[in-house]
């Protein structure tokens, strides 16, 4: 490839040292900011230094120095290709749209600190399921460099590991870096693919003993403190259903079958960069159709005469349509004016997820239910169907559950139905026939 050659999106420099008037981006990138003027610069070393310069933002240089070096590769018939470290890059720049500002924070400690310096500059398609399982599993058992071996990190710890390496290859796939051979491999065949080690029983048990399931007296008492605010509706959303928070308050009447009394579940509602975002759910298995009980009919049907009534009430002054922005396709950012979100006040303006907190605090000090959270309403739910023998696969169906693992922890958690059914049956051992 001519090192002079002009394109588009930036200009030619045929560079062996770096240019004084330039800073490094995030370290390893090949992509600088000019000082002087503002604009970016990619830097290229194969059997000499290419750079390019004139790029308008960091992510167009990105993406240029990854086509320059496809195209250097193909014209010089090389078998190289990029490093985890440039291909985690890109992926910080043009893969983490729909993640939330905490995840994307996450992502890149875990990946500097453990990742990074074990398989950074390995060419990404030279990666393979079986050493990284390897290296998951010796982090959880004695840690790694970065703590000295000094002793195994934490399952959940372990698992934002593994949770990388799926966004990271994933990304590779669609950016079509890596082939769908080793996309599978890695991600899909369920023999051989990437996957946490087996939990050490002291971590199962642990985790077992963390599902918290309200009492019906817990429940008695919530549900009459909370009855008149609006939010009543997403707290027994979240008894009735199961649904995770942001599937909540991401709910529209458009979401709801009141003929059919059911509930679709296609999307959640997250805090991206200081605004509310419709992003796509959890897990693919999280696209779900949920059955409503008669009880939860009632109230969703009382709640949706409300806001009729709030309509007509207040004429112009309600607001009929609530902006969100969605990041529900590839990445791309589109401004959306949602009509009918279920759960919104008395003008009309929606809640978010945020909104809930008044009440957990209200649960914890004022009717001392101290370890009250959201999603412990999920963790009820799930016990509670558990309990009524219901069939595994159904309940991770009904659950968006990502492995039926997790839906078995609540068929070994301990409720108080669970408990009446089992004395029941010990009444009935001695019953006369």
């Amino acid at each position: 490839m001519d090192n002079k050659e002009q394109d588009n999106c930036g200009s030619s420099v045929k560079s062996n040292a770096p240019h004084p008037k330039t800073r490094a981006g995030r370290g390893g990138s090949g992509v600088f900011r000019n000082d002087e003027n503002g604009t970016w610069s990619f830097r290229v070393v194969r059997d000499r230094n290419y750079k390019r310069t004139g790029f308008r933002t960091r992510a167009a240089a990105t993406a240029a120095r990854v086509e320059f070096i496809r195209q250097y590769e193909r014209s010089h018939g090389l078998a190289k290709d990029l490093t985890l470290d440039e291909v985690f890059s890109i992926y910080m720049e043009e893969g983490v749209l729909s993640n939330a500002a905490g995840t994307v924070r996450k992502r890149g400690s875990v990946y500097r600190h453990h990742i990074g310096p074990v398989f950074g500059m390995r060419p990404v398609s030279q990666l393979h399921p079986g050493e990284i399982n390897l290296f998951l599993e010796s982090c959880y058992i004695r840690g790694d460099a970065y703590n000295g071996f000094s002793g195994g990190y934490s399952f959940g710890y372990v698992e934002s590991f593994l949770k990388c390496f799926y966004a990271v290859l994933g990304f590779a796939y669609r950016k079509r870096i890596i082939l769908r051979e080793q996309y599978s491999e890695c991600l899909i065949d369920e023999a051989g693919r990437i996957q946490m080690p087996r939990m050490k029983d002291e971590d199962l048990l642990r985790k077992r003993m963390g599902v918290r399931v309200f009492t019906q007296d817990e429940i008695a008492l919530m549900r009459e403190r909370i009855s008149g605010s609006p939010l009543r509706i997403a707290f027994e959303i979240g008894l009735n259903c199961g649904l995770r928070v942001s599937e909540v308050f991401a709910l529209t009447w458009s979401d709801v079958d009141l003929e059919a009394a059911s509930l679709r579940v296609d999307k959640q509602m997250l805090s991206i960069g200081g605004s509310w975002a419709f992003c796509q759910p959890k897990y693919v298995s999280s696209y779900r159709t949920i059955f409503i009980n008669n009880y939860l009919m009632g109230l969703l049907s009382e709640s949706r005469k409300l806001q009729e009534d709030n309509k007509r009430k207040l004429g112009a002054r309600y607001t009929f349509a609530n902006r969100v922005r969605d990041l529900r396709t590839g990445g791309t950012s589109d401004d959306l004016m949602v009509r009918d979100f279920l759960l919104v006040d008395e003008q009309g303006r929606n809640f978010t997820s945020n909104a809930f907190k008044h009440w957990s605090r209200v649960f914890r000090l004022e009717l001392g239910i101290g370890d009250f959270n959201f999603h412990s309403l999920r963790h009820t739910f799930c016990s509670q169907i558990a309990a009524l023998n219901c069939p595994v696969s159904e309940l991770c169906r009904m659950a968006g559950h990502n492995s039926i693992e997790t839906t078995m922890l609540y068929y070994i958690n301990s409720t108080e139905t669970g408990e009446r059914a089992a004395r029941k049956a010990l009444e009935m051992l001695n019953t006369d026939k």
